[in-house]
């Protein structure tokens, strides 16, 4: 029997070893996925919301939440997950792309790509039927509700940024939603909309874009700025397979573009941290965003594609070549300062399990480049800092496998690509970098010895 869209109380499902009621799997949910995704009500306004969350939505919720129970399967989660792909096409609304959405992450998360694709298509198929990009469609579906008006942006915006990048993960040109108008204002402070009072009246796009030259003193939310990083990445996804014969200035422009970004943070958006040490996840992925994008810009036209190290993970581009517009050692400085502000970024004192899981990804990217810079460094100082940025990523990734299955297949990759990037570097006759303690010694059999320790010391 196909489900129904009506919103039904939950049964039959099974609970935890600990017994544990469906609304704790809620607070899970909440609790360590809802802030790197947030599109849906806040918790504290949930008990007033939930009667207008169809069954099929909960169940996504509950399924997210079991993940994070390292001791219990999800799997029984997952299966009654599944009920939002049968919801009946005249039944399909804006809570099915809400479901939708949040299961393709979760699927991305859980190697499952082709499926995630698809799912995400599905998704954005609907939102352009029911015309969740247009700007009467938020205030259609909320009864008078602020709260749920806002939920209903985010939808939007969210839906945009992860078919974007999922797109950017699975190496695609472009992604559906890269050129679609939207009239959506845009979301406001995470503070705010927690709070569920006071509301604002939502910015516009339009208003973002000429910010620089605005006379108004407009203070734009960090979702915003997450929504602008994810514009500047669909743009250089989509231009560079098509650069022009004489690329530079392409090339000078996208560049131009994503440290503008930066430049005209505010200073209240300089850091993804604030003073009481609370961690801003959407700057923090705004941040994730650019630094991947620099990456993707200039590692193809940099000395670090020479170096002898295979390169390949399952959500890293594979080794290309592009036509340099500068020299090959400024666009490899460029690319190694991405990446060290992605590892800048696994160093933030929050849990890893806290971040979207599409981090993984940028933590392989960055990864990659450290290894081409290990093999490439100039000297033993520029190897050992490297080496310990690569060691940085590969325990990031071991924490994230606990929950995140696509973190396991990654640590396994970039940890296999450590291995051989040192064994390179050793028969090549470039210096392999040892400790402190040892750093200047030649003790041959040491080498084994750290490279043990290396690859070796993460399980």
């Amino acid at each position: 029997m196909e489900p129904s869209s009506a919103a039904t109380p939950l049964v039959g499902l099974p609970l935890t070893e600990g017994g544990l009621p469906a609304k704790d799997l809620i607070d899970l949910y909440y609790l360590r996925f809802h802030s790197a995704h947030p599109i849906l009500v806040p918790q504290r306004l949930l008990p007033g919301t939930v009667g207008q969350y169809p069954a099929y939505l909960e169940t996504v919720m509950q399924y997210i939440g079991s993940i994070f129970l390292l001791r219990t399967s999800s799997q029984p989660y997952r299966t009654a997950a599944e009920s939002v792909m049968l919801v009946r096409e005249e039944q399909r609304d804006g809570h099915t792309v809400q479901a939708m959405l949040l299961f393709a992450i979760v699927l991305h998360a859980s190697n499952e790509q082709e499926y995630a694709t698809h799912v995400i298509r599905v998704a954005v198929d609907i939102a352009l039927r029911l015309g969740m990009n247009r700007k009467g469609f938020a205030c259609a579906n909320s009864k008078g509700d602020a709260v749920l008006e806002e939920s209903w942006r985010r939808t939007w915006f969210e839906l945009y940024v992860v078919n974007a990048l999922m797109a950017a993960a699975h190496q695609a040109e472009t992604f559906e939603l890269y050129d679609v108008d939207a009239e959506v204002g845009l979301p406001c402070e995470e503070a705010v909309y927690t709070a569920g009072q006071g509301i604002p009246k939502p910015h516009t796009v339009a208003q973002f874009h000429n910010r620089a030259l605005s006379s108004d003193d407009i203070k734009f939310s960090s979702f915003s700025y997450r929504i602008d990083a994810v514009r500047i990445l669909g743009s250089l996804m989509y231009n560079m397979p098509r650069m022009p014969p004489d690329e530079s200035s392409m090339v000078e422009e996208l560049d131009a573009t994503l440290v503008g970004w930066s430049l005209h943070l505010p200073a209240s958006k300089r850091e993804a941290i604030d003073r009481e040490g609370n961690v801003d996840e959407m700057l923090f992925q705004a941040n994730m965003i650019v630094n991947t994008s620099l990456i993707m810009l200039h590692r193809p036209r940099s000395d670090l594609v020479f170096a002898n190290v295979a390169d390949k993970t399952e959500c890293t581009p594979p080794r290309s070549f592009a036509n340099p517009i500068s020299s090959y050692h400024i666009h490899s400085a460029k690319a190694i300062r991405a990446a060290s502000g992605l590892s800048s970024l696994v160093t933030l004192p929050t849990s890893l399990l806290n971040h979207t899981p599409f981090f993984s990804c940028a933590i392989a990217l960055g990864a990659i480049v450290h290894l081409s810079a290990y093999v490439t460094g100039c000297n033993e100082n520029e190897a050992r800092c490297s080496m310990q940025r690569i060691r940085l990523a590969v325990g990031a990734l071991k924490t994230s496998k606990e929950v995140w299955p696509i973190a396991g297949t990654l640590f396994k990759q970039i940890k296999e690509l450590a291995r051989d990037a040192f064994v390179t570097s050793h028969a090549g006759g470039l210096r392999p970098v040892h400790p402190p303690s040892q750093s200047g010694i030649n003790l041959s059999e040491a080498d084994d010895a750290w490279l043990n320790e290396f690859v070796g010391g993460f399980a």
